[in-house]
């Protein structure tokens, strides 16, 4: 799996509901998390928040409408007719359903387009009793100071290299180097604003 810009319509929501890139990058399907998953966060959003957010044009997609082979940019009026299907079953991922019954699928965001809007709160959400245990001892701040380090020096030219560099010197462990990356990524920029 490469790092990418683009989320799914599940990507954005989990993000949007919980604010955490470790389940962002574990969970591909948003109704499946939501039901059959008891090690969860406190909700910090909801899928209301991110349909608020296509629909005033704060945040862009693209998607498939049934029956076309491309995806096409879907206007905020796009999003005045649709109501997001939660279909809440572990295989299905989110759809669209326009007013006339037409489904859009295949719909990706800007991953940077949605944390701009919905950005990491100031601390990690709290979890409850069933909770997931935490990663390994590394400080994401020690990661983050040194990628920046590396970039201000112009020992590196790009984020995804200078996080590559800080999981190797400090022996970062956990799910996928991808995962790591993308929530160094976000942490960076959420400590570093443009």
């Amino acid at each position: 799996m490469s790092i990418t810009n683009q989320w799914t319509l599940d990507n954005a929501l989990t993000w949007v509901t919980w604010r955490d890139m470790d389940i962002v990058c574990r969970n591909e399907n948003y109704g499946a998390l939501c039901v059959y998953t008891n090690s969860l966060p406190t909700k910090v959003g909801s899928a209301c928040d991110l349909h608020n957010a296509l629909k005033t044009g704060k945040i862009t997609a693209r998607g498939q409408k049934q029956g076309d082979c491309q995806r096409n940019l879907m206007t905020q009026n796009i999003w005045m007719d649709c109501k997001i299907i939660q279909q809440l079953t572990k295989s299905s991922k989110i759809k669209l359903l326009n007013n006339d019954d037409t489904m859009w699928n295949n719909i990706m965001l800007n991953m940077d387009d949605v944390i701009r809007v919905f950005p990491l709160s100031g601390s990690k959400p709290s979890y409850g009793k069933r909770g997931r245990s935490k990663n390994s001892g590394y400080n994401d701040d020690e990661a983050i100071s040194y990628m920046k380090v590396l970039l201000d020096s112009r020992e590196c030219t790009n984020m995804a290299s200078a996080g590559r560099l800080s999981i190797e010197k400090l022996g970062i462990q956990g799910n996928s180097e991808d995962s790591i990356l993308r929530r160094l990524r976000v942490n960076f920029n959420a400590k570093y604003p443009k």
